[in-house]
């Protein structure tokens, strides 16, 4: 047991249901107030995030990568709202726990947004690139994103327990253990996947550095690539993919390094000094998911990456009810190999 949780686990604080004198605000679990235009601030960044990726999810019909990232933004979202209600009362127990649960599962739930599309950027540059079959992706990191959320939700439960009954430090223990054992699931399961897009990245330069890509494996970022000098439209999308694929691992670093500052701060124990440092806080975890949903917003997969919604059977190996449309550029590359064999008869 931490000294921090022993302090927090005085009995003489277990009525207290606002700041008087003798429920002070020392006693609580932040021992201060928050910083409301701050907390305010971010609840409204979250919120207008909220609806554009909704209204962007609709309009772009990217439906797997929305369901997941508005959950992660509505949980950050009314995460900050619950630290706007503890910034008026510090003894609002309902607003603890709101914030707490909604606060560690939200950048989860975005991760996992972002796991969404590895399959998709695997098939569109290259399947050969990658050490695992692009269909199996979804399994491996979709899968270890939902064990972190089972183990944090566990966590979170019985924080929420833990904030009604602050005499029992036992249950602060508890809480603490699982819930820094699913942000370090988290952050090694983001590390870990990560390491999978590297490897592919390195394997695909390396193949176009040697001039070894396979015959007759040509990709849809191949032949965008191949029909950019004469196709504005093909241009376009190799660039976009570009600015997406980088924007996208700016987003993916800032979660991780969230999760890094979140394994200490729990593990430090209930009330101590790095989990009362607000502004430690709001810097290392609002702002990093902040910069987080800004990076998928802004350049969000379904404009940047439109792979994304259409569907390949023959790429994908899966099945949907959605008619395979092919790009621009595919078009444009179609049209130039029916042109070269005519102009080699003529």
């Amino acid at each position: 047991m931490s000294d921090a949780t022993e302090r927090l686990g005085n009995s003489d604080y277990r009525d207290c249901t606002s700041v008087s004198p003798q429920c002070p605000v020392e006693g609580t679990l932040y021992g201060d107030y928050f910083n409301e235009p701050a907390n305010i601030f971010f609840a409204i960044v979250f919120g207008l995030a909220t609806v554009t990726q909704l209204w962007l999810g609709i309009k772009t019909k990217t439906w797997s990568f929305t369901a997941w990232i508005m959950c992660g933004v509505i949980f950050e979202c009314v995460g900050y709202v619950g630290r706007v209600l503890l910034s008026k009362n510090p003894w609002d127990d309902n607003a603890q726990r709101i914030q707490l649960v909604c606060l560690i599962l939200g950048p989860t739930f975005i991760a996992a947004a972002i796991s969404v599309t590895f399959k998709h950027i695997f098939i569109y540059a290259g399947r050969q690139y990658s050490i695992v079959r692009p269909k199996w992706v979804p399994y491996i990191f979709i899968g270890t994103d939902l064990f972190a959320i089972l183990v944090q939700v566990v966590g979170g439960v019985v924080a929420a327990t833990a904030i009604g009954n602050s005499s029992n430090t036992t249950i602060f223990d508890v809480a603490t253990a699982i819930l820094t054992t699913g942000v370090a699931f988290q952050a090694a399961n983001m590390v870990f996947c990560g390491g999978f897009v590297v490897i592919f990245f390195r394997r695909y330069q390396r193949a176009k550095k040697h001039k070894t890509e396979i015959p007759g494996e040509e990709t849809t970022y191949h032949r965008a690539k191949s029909a950019a000098a004469g196709d504005p439209a093909a241009r376009r999308e190799v660039r976009n993919f570009r600015v997406f694929t980088w924007t996208l691992a700016l987003a993916y670093i800032a979660i991780i390094v969230r999760c890094i500052y979140r394994i200490p701060e729990m593990a430090s124990g209930w009330g101590s000094e790095l989990m009362q440092d607000e502004v430690t806080f709001l810097t290392l975890d609002g702002m990093m998911i902040a910069l987080a949903i800004l990076c998928l917003t802004f350049v969000h997969p379904g404009v940047f990456f439109p792979f994304m919604r259409k569907t390949h059977s023959a790429d994908q190996n899966t099945s949907s009810g959605e008619a395979s449309t092919p790009s621009k550029s595919e078009k444009f590359w179609r049209r130039k190999q029916r042109q070269e064999p005519a102009a080699e008869e003529s």
